[in-house]
């Protein structure tokens, strides 16, 4: 029971203390509070003589990312994506199809040297079109190894961050031999910070289960199309559609106004971590 108690507190407490710490320390900041979440999972996980209970790490990590998903879209604005699109669009429909195509090499050449290669594929699709998120959602619903996270998000790291380094320096003066200059003024409407802040007049808790309960309808929702298509809780179905439904409630003005939407998605996010 103690063993228990203390898993729980750990769950609660060390993604809230991560979040905050890396505003101020760097290195967290760097790597992400997810990286670290996951680290020490594994550390705690592997010290002799502690047993963790099991039962209680899948219920929070089955509960938590499917809340998280939909409270990280809730202040998304998909109709400013449209605006703003134009050409951009052209260029992620191009993006998508070399990544496929990319995958699927990459399944075809490694498929007898490296082990679960296709759903490494999968999740690296993920995280280069939505981000660590996706990535984590991925990996858990193909039910595949946590280390395998850990290991494919630290290499993005150290790709993305020689790869950001080149677009910082050397990109630009690159690409504007024979590419257009960007111009601001093409831009209808630019889009401000869609997160919103906590709001005074209520206590934070009060905001927090407001974000909660639309994620809990979200959930139900999911539940209830699984059972209807599969007779069964379909996990692959169960994160697209609550991915979908997520998205599509940022359509919804009180959903979009709620305070604390992203970062109470992102706190979920590292206790499932």
């Amino acid at each position: 029971m103690i063993i228990i108690l203390l898993q729980v507190l750990v769950y609660l407490f060390l993604p809230y203390l991560l979040m905050r710490a890396s505003k101020t320390v760097k290195i967290i900041d760097f790597l992400s509070p997810a990286f670290f979440c996951y680290a020490l999972g594994i550390v705690f996980g592997n010290i002799p003589g502690l047993h963790l209970h099991e039962g209680t790490s899948h219920q929070f990590l089955n509960i938590t990312v499917v809340l998280a998903i939909p409270m990280l879209l809730f202040s998304a604005q998909p109709e400013k994506w449209l605006k703003l699109a134009g050409k951009t669009l052209v260029s992620w429909a191009f993006f998508l199809v070399g990544l496929s195509i990319s995958a699927v090499i990459a399944v075809s050449v490694f498929k007898h040297v490296m082990p679960e290669v296709a759903g490494k594929a999968g999740m690296a699709m993920a995280v280069y079109t939505g981000g660590t998120p996706n990535l984590a959602a991925v990996n858990h619903a193909l039910g595949m190894d946590k280390q395998i996270f850990v290991e494919m998000n630290l290499t993005d790291l150290m790709l993305s961050g020689i790869y950001l380094v080149f677009m910082l320096s050397l990109a630009q003066k690159l690409f504007s031999q024979f590419l257009p200059a960007f111009s601001m003024e093409k831009i209808v409407d630019s889009p401000a910070d869609s997160t919103h802040p906590s709001d005074a007049s209520q206590p934070m808790w009060i905001q927090v289960l407001k974000n909660v309960g639309v994620s809990l309808v979200i959930l139900l929702i999911s539940v209830g199309l699984s059972f209807l298509f599969y007779g069964e809780m379909n996990d692959m179905f169960m994160i697209i559609s609550i991915t979908l439904l997520g998205l599509g409630s940022a359509f919804l003005p009180f959903v979009r106004r709620l305070p604390l939407s992203y970062e109470s998605g992102e706190y979920l996010f590292l206790i499932f971590c």
